[in-house]
């Protein structure tokens, strides 16, 4: 649902308001569970002089972590970058980078993997 292209003929109507969906799926989880993503929805943001704007609604996510995901990714490819080219010079100064190599082979398996959760807890 977030950072697709949306498709104006798939779209459902919620509380009076027009939302659009890049495809039938996201359209089918909105319509089953439509409060998860309404804190994602500029259109159900509280107006800034609204004077409940002070507080948590229900429903309402407390962090946007799929604004999370592209950043992780950009994360990942750079390790992985990385660790193919500490992989390549490793015969140059094997000690040292052997052990960095190593290092960053651990780390980039762990930001990949925290990357894959979030795009799966997301989309």
């Amino acid at each position: 649902m977030v950072g697709n292209k949306v498709d104006p003929e798939i779209y459902s109507v919620y509380q009076g308001k027009r939302v659009n969906f890049c495809c039938l799926n996201c359209k089918e989880a909105f319509d089953k569970n439509p409060e998860k993503y309404l804190g994602r929805l500029p259109q159900f943001a509280p107006a800034l002089d609204s004077e409940d704007n002070g507080h948590e609604h229900a429903g309402a996510s407390s962090f946007p972590f799929f604004k999370l995901v592209k950043p992780m990714g950009i994360v990942t490819l750079v390790l992985i970058t990385l660790t193919v080219g500490a992989g390549l010079l490793r015969r140059r100064k094997p000690k040292f980078l052997l052990k960095w190599h190593k290092r960053m082979g651990i780390l980039t398996l762990i930001v990949a993997f925290i990357h894959a959760i979030l795009v799966l807890l997301t989309h």
